[in-house]
């Protein structure tokens, strides 16, 4: 196992790798832990076998009670696997995760491939109150590619 690396279990037992930053040097955890808007290699493989990509894209502020779409062009063969990303609120200095659930508010975040009807190539974001305090927010999209 490479330093660095712990490794732990899932409730069925199976195996599952996990990074300890603690663990690693400055520069293995520079290289992990980066984050770009241009399109980024993980180095990590999907399920199917096809290499995994990764892109982080600026949402900027969070609706009020409404959906946002963001165009984002990541290629038209490609299968977007995953999603993260968070919302700051600067009044508050508040984070919170994308997406998110809570008992008072809901923030769904998602992602519209090519041909979708309402907003194509696309990430979503929709709320079911007023979250525009959230002023900056970033999503990042992991993918896999056809070609």
């Amino acid at each position: 196992m490479e330093r660095g690396i712990l490794r732990t279990f899932k409730p069925d037992g199976t195996p599952v790798e996990i990074y300890d930053a603690d663990a690693l040097t400055k520069a293995e955890f520079t290289t992990f832990g980066s984050f770009s808007e241009e399109e980024w290699s993980t180095g990590k493989k999907w399920i199917d076998g096809k290499s995994l990509y990764g892109r982080t894209f600026n949402t900027g502020v969070l609706p009020n009670n409404t959906t946002k779409y963001v165009s984002v062009d990541i290629g038209d063969t490609s299968k977007v696997v995953y999603l993260e990303g968070y919302g700051y609120n600067p009044i508050r200095n508040t984070v919170t995760l994308l997406p998110m659930v809570q008992v008072s508010s809901v923030i769904a975040c998602g992602y519209n491939g090519v041909g979708h009807p309402q907003a194509e190539k696309s990430i979503f974001l929709q709320t079911n109150g007023d979250l525009s305090a959230f002023t900056e927010s970033f999503i990042t999209l992991y993918y896999t590619k056809d070609v």
